[in-house]
């Protein structure tokens, strides 16, 4: 934000119009490398409410101020204290204190800005302002960071599977190019994509596949692909020219660790089939591909990538307790966002989350709905699919910290 800017603010509207500014500048700017026609107003009107002059937000703060006050004095006193608890209110009650002395700086700094001062000196000023709202803006996206907390697994890796749907041969062909879209996202998130089942359709498309993707907090972006991606065009087979209407699904299934879930191993059931498809000569003259079954819960895993029963095993066994894993996870998910009374979450397998339109060049993500445009630069799995995941995630967390708030008003209506 330049310096003429900074001088239209006011001191009290000072960050709201700095959180709009900044997600513009960020989210709206046109380049050949971002986003074209990006839209999302549902997200910047939210985004743009939480500094500390939104009053049902700032009163919640305080509200847990004073229970960080009322533990401090039991903790001194030696009394038995929710120590959990109380580290997430100190680490809130810091970062509050550190926010209210950079807005004092700031307010000092505009005030001084106001009278006559030398051009030095203005520059100075005008400097340490630019540095100030960074920090801000930094601390106030920490401070929503501490209120809403990790979610289950979102550091997990994950099984990535993919099927066609609705549509035939267009539809795995579709198939085929969301598939590749995800292994192009791992390779931009510097990730690791190991393929574990792929099974092509006889005119080259993808029937399902599946891999095992590993990195960073890889679970915490893509749950938000799981649901039915649908596309509209025109197939390439199509003489008449007429839009078709195709989807796909994805299934997130977050990776457990050996800490977990643990499986009796007399529980499964272990079954070995021929492969069928392409493989080779081994395909249909060895039962290399590999099922297992969970039976108390009827999960089912399959393998037959590989030509070692040995390979397809362990990887059969992969997806299973990422399927038995990932059930555990939304009965957390859903105790939480029960707790939170918040209904809105990553989409499930039968939920419609996304379309592309070829004739238009335009993907609508309908949990915005977000709308924008150049599916061809979307589907390379690069800087679009970054920024629309980045939204969501920003858009998730803000969800329910406005669930939060809205609790903490409800309660305090009812006390008066």
């Amino acid at each position: 934000m330049n310096a003429a800017k900074l001088r239209e603010c006011s001191t009290t509207s000072f960050c709201h119009r700095h959180h709009l500014h900044t997600l513009c500048k960020t989210l709206l700017q046109p380049s050949k490398n971002r986003l074209t026609g990006f839209s999302s107003s549902l997200l910047l009107h939210t985004l743009a409410e939480y500094s500390l002059e939104n009053s049902d937000y700032s009163d919640y703060l305080d509200s847990l101020l004073d229970e960080f006050t009322v533990l401090t004095e039991a903790k001194l006193k030696g009394e038995n204290i929710d120590y959990s608890h109380f580290m997430f209110l100190e680490a809130v009650a810091m970062t509050m204190q550190e926010l209210r002395t950079e807005y004092a700086e700031l307010a000092d700094l505009r005030s001084m800005l106001s009278g006559e001062v030398d051009k030095e000196l203005q520059t100075m000023a005008e400097t340490d302002i630019d540095n100030l709202t960074q920090h801000i803006q930094t601390l106030e996206e920490k401070l929503v960071d501490i209120l809403v907390g990790p979610e289950p697994a979102d550091k997990n890796d994950t099984m990535l599977e993919v099927s066609a749907g609705v549509g035939g041969q267009e539809a795995m062909l579709f198939t085929t190019e969301i598939f590749d879209m995800y292994s192009g996202y791992a390779y931009f998130k510097g990730w690791t994509f190991d393929l574990v089942d792929y099974e092509k359709s006889e005119m080259g498309g993808l029937r399902r596949a599946s891999a095992l993707i590993s990195g960073t907090n890889v679970y915490k972006h893509l749950k938000f692909e799981a649901g039915v991606h649908r596309v509209q065009r025109v197939p390439k087979t199509e003489r008449s020219g007429r839009v078709h209407t195709s989807t796909m699904t994805v299934a997130v299934l977050p990776q457990p660790s050996q800490i977990d879930i643990s499986i009796n191993p007399k529980d499964l059931n272990i079954d070995t089939f021929r492969s069928s498809g392409a493989g080779g000569q081994h395909v249909n003259t060895t039962e290399s591909a590999v099922r297992i079954t969970h039976k108390p819960s009827g999960t089912v895993a399959e393998c037959q990538q590989e030509r070692s029963q040995i390979k397809n095993r362990e990887k059969a066994m992969k997806i299973l307790l990422s399927r038995i894993y990932q059930k555990q996870v939304e009965d957390q998910e859903t105790a939480l966002r029960k707790k939170r009374k918040l209904q809105v979450g990553s989409a499930g397998r039968s939920e419609k989350i996304r379309t592309y339109n070829y004739s238009q060049d335009r993907i609508t993500d309908h949990r915005g709905p977000i709308t924008f445009y150049n599916v061809p630069q979307f589907l390379s799995g690069e800087d679009s699919m970054e920024d629309l995941l980045q939204t969501l995630m920003t858009q998730s967390r803000l969800q329910i910290l406005q669930a939060m708030v809205d609790q903490f008003v409800d309660s305090q209506r009812r006390k008066k």
